[in-house]
């Protein structure tokens, strides 16, 4: 699943890019991030699911379930409608305000409206992989997830050939989201996991407990997708369309692989809600923390690939325009390991339910970043967005989760991430060197360069490898199994 996604993004990213014009690309980018904002306003609830799911889930309460099922169903219908209303309210005037050209403002316009009404009609049907999650089965999430975005790939294409411009992506979503909605469907309600539909009455009782924990998920899933969206409308506003091209073209390679080593960690963490949920806390830690230092190794990989192949890739696989530059793809790669450290601690808080000190922690974080944001990317350019990342995250927010989040579950934060912290860096400066000294001098061109740059990076990673063999052999072979 995780060589699909890295195949499936690869190519869509390489048919966008021999397709569409720095500024087609960087509309489809503002379209995305802008449209992000206001799915928003589920105020968390789809991503609260899973957790409240597994409670009557491991009760092997059925009708407790299907009562979860219709009251999140419900709600989620009744968001979709506050989402399409003020999206196409709001649609013009912010199309105006960040100034796109007058030649692309019709697509911008249709590309936003169909991105808006597509989300909203998926959002009832989010409430499925809830219950997917709370089994234990989130592989069949992912499945589906890959199979839609084979079928968004191909389609994308088609439609790109067809001469349909930046549209082509809102089409192919047609059919790549109603793939995935029937799959949840099936895994739900067929097979030998199935939900038994019962006819209960629709527990509004609950809704307090719903809003209650999904709050809190909302203003944490606030401040992710805040600075995900933006980071693009900065850029679209203060340096132009074909700014946000380049930080797309330039980010690309390392967010994609910074987001395909955190899908292990995902793909345990509903085992882990059981284990919680059944007083096996004793296991839970132990399995927690093998998997949390093979993720951070894996992400060390990544970013020495990043950084010393990132530039010979983007020239490769798109086009040399869209590459920002080896000072920027530091940078970028270098924002990945502090993120990393927040994503692998802030599940303490979804699994206890504890979110109130964390909610608060990050909405400062995130008010603190965009601010910062603003006045780095007037200063620094493309720059200053990783730049505003790592301030924040170095001097607040990593500190809060390694304390407080090591505290939720009752591990040492800092034993745990300090085992490993020093052999990235170590392999992340072996790196930089090479850089500078192999590949800034190097007369290879296209995927020649590509696969000198491809060897250094095996050989600057060999510490993490040797570190991520010798760790993996402590994994009992069943969890390794469920996990890949």
């Amino acid at each position: 699943m995780m060589a699909s996604g890295i195949v499936t993004s690869l190519l869509l990213i390489r048919v966008a890019t021999r397709n569409l014009d720095a500024q087609e690309l960087g509309l489809w980018s503002f379209c995305f991030s802008s449209v992000g904002y206001f799915l928003l306003l589920d105020f968390g609830v789809s991503n609260s699911l899973g957790r409240l799911f597994a409670d009557a889930i491991s009760k092997g309460d059925q009708k407790l379930t299907c009562g979860w099922l219709y009251l999140s169903a419900t709600v989620l219908a009744a968001q979709a409608l506050v989402v399409v209303s003020l999206g196409l309210l709001l649609r013009d005037p912010l199309i105006g305000w960040f100034g796109i050209p007058p030649h692309l403002a019709s697509d911008a316009r249709s590309l936003w409206t169909w991105l808006i009404v597509l989300q909203a009609l998926s959002m009832p049907g989010k409430a499925l992989p809830g219950v997917i999650c709370a089994q234990n089965r989130t592989y069949m999430v992912h499945f589906f997830n890959i199979l839609s975005s084979w079928t968004n790939l191909g389609l994308f294409w088609f439609w790109i050939r067809s001469g349909a411009g930046v549209m082509a992506y809102a089409y192919a979503s047609v059919a790549a989201i109603t793939v995935m909605q029937i799959g949840y469907f099936v895994v739900v309600f067929s097979g030998p996991h199935r939900l038994a539909l019962h006819f209960v009455r629709i527990p509004y009782e609950h809704l307090r407990e719903l809003f209650g924990y999904s709050g809190a998920i909302f203003v944490s899933g606030l401040a992710t997708q805040a600075m995900a969206a933006s980071q693009g409308m900065i850029v679209t506003k203060l340096l132009g369309l074909d700014a946000l091209a380049v930080l797309v073209g330039t980010s690309r390679l390392p967010v994609m692989a910074s987001q395909l080593v955190q899908r292990p960690f995902s793909a345990a963490c509903p085992r882990w809600v059981l284990q919680f949920c059944g007083d096996e806390k004793q296991r839970f830690q132990k399995e927690y923390g093998l998997i949390v230092r093979l993720t951070m190794l894996s992400l060390g990989i990544s970013m020495v690939f990043s950084i010393l192949a990132n530039g010979a890739f983007v020239c490769w696989w798109t086009r040399p325009g869209f590459y920002g530059g080896t000072a920027l793809t530091i940078l970028i790669s270098g924002a990945l390991l502090p993120a990393l450290i927040n994503f692998l601690l802030s599940f303490s808080f979804h699994l206890t339910k504890r979110m109130g000190a964390y909610t608060l922690a990050m909405l400062g974080s995130t008010v603190a970043e965009l601010a910062l944001s603003i006045v780095l990317v007037k200063h620094f350019g493309l720059a200053g967005i990783p730049l505003a990342t790592l301030i924040t995250a170095l001097g607040f927010s990593v500190w809060f989760h390694l304390i407080v989040g090591g505290r939720m579950i009752e591990i040492s934060a800092f034993r745990l991430f300090g085992r490993e912290i020093p052999w990235i860096l170590l392999s992340i400066g072996i790196a930089v060197g090479l850089l500078f000294s192999f590949v800034g001098n190097s007369t290879f061109v296209g995927f020649s360069r590509l696969v000198f740059c491809g060897l250094l990076s095996l050989f600057a990673s060999l510490p993490l490898i040797w570190r991520f063999v010798s760790i993996g052999g402590h994994i009992p072979r069943k969890i390794f199994q469920r996990i890949s």
